[in-house]
C-alpha cells in the first residue's frame, strides 16, 4: 500500500491559466513515518536558515513573486531562490508522479515529462 500526497497548480478549465499541473509524492505506508520525519526536518531547516515559519504553507509561486505578501517579501529574491532550489526541487524523482498539461497547445495536449520514454 502506498500514500500519495497531491498538490495542482494552475486552473483545470480551459480559460484560465495556460497550464495545469499536478504533482504526488508516492511514498511506501511502511516507510510513511520516516518520511515524515524527513518533511518536518526540512521545515526545521528552513525556519532556521530563512525564519520562515514551520506551520505556513510553501508556496513555489509566491518564492517566485510574492506579490504583495509580507512573509515572502520578508525574504530577499537570493534568499527565495535558495529556498526554492534548497527544498521544492530537492524531493527525490523516484517518489514524484508529475502531469503539465500545456493548454495553449490545443485540447488535451500533455508533454513527455523531462526523461520519460514517450
Amino acid at each position: 500500500m502506498f500514500f500519495m500526497y497531491v498538490d495542482e497548480s494552475g486552473d483545470p478549465g480551459l480559460k484560465g491559466t495556460r497550464h495545469y499541473i499536478l504533482l504526488g509524492i508516492v511514498l511506501p505506508v511502511q516507510e510513511w513515518r520516516n518520511y515524515l520525519t524527513a518533511f518536518v526536518d526540512i521545515r526545521r531547516y528552513i525556519k532556521r536558515r530563512f525564519g520562515f515559519p514551520m506551520r505556513v504553507e510553501l508556496k513555489g509561486s509566491k518564492l517566485i513573486n510574492p506579490r504583495g505578501d509580507r512573509l515572502y517579501k520578508s525574504l530577499n529574491r537570493r534568499q527565495r531562490v535558495m529556498l526554492y532550489q534548497d527544498t521544492l526541487l530537492s524531493f527525490r524523482h523516484d517518489l514524484r508522479q508529475e502531469t503539465l498539461v500545456d493548454k495553449g497547445k490545443g485540447k488535451g495536449h500533455v508533454p513527455r515529462p523531462h526523461g520519460h520514454p514517450p
